[in-house]
């Protein structure tokens, strides 16, 4: 399925980062920026306004990654968030959901399941 459309993605590991955009990019997602903290999120929300963040859990910043979400969420009511967590943090990933994220990916990243939830994001 193609979607078309841009992503932020939002992570302190530039593999995961780059590994996510590959996977998304022949569905034509098309990578406009990765930041590696909340405060640049916000601030290339502001100014490249993507169609979806993908943002992991445990990113830092001087706003915890769950209040980030809900911004973006209250900001831009139209733009999709998708959450990513390390097995681990699946308690994260849940909590991301309440927080206002569209749905949520376990790292490490496998194709069919990045597709899967693209699919059920952005169909």
């Amino acid at each position: 399925m193609q979607y078309g459309g841009t992503m932020l993605l939002v992570d302190n590991q530039r593999f995961a980062l780059n590994n996510f955009a590959e996977i998304a990019r022949p569905r034509g997602l098309r990578p406009v920026g990765y930041c590696t903290s909340t405060d640049a999120m916000l601030l290339e929300c502001e100014r490249l306004r993507p169609d979806v963040v993908v943002i992991d859990v445990g990113v830092s910043g001087t706003m915890h990654a769950m209040v980030a979400i809900q911004r973006l969420r209250r900001d831009y009511p139209g733009m999709k968030v998708i959450a990513t967590a390390s097995p681990s943090e699946s308690d994260l990933a849940m909590e991301a959901l309440s927080a206002g994220a569209v749905d949520f990916v376990l790292k490490p990243f496998h194709a069919r399941s990045v597709t899967d939830c693209l699919d059920r994001c952005l169909a």
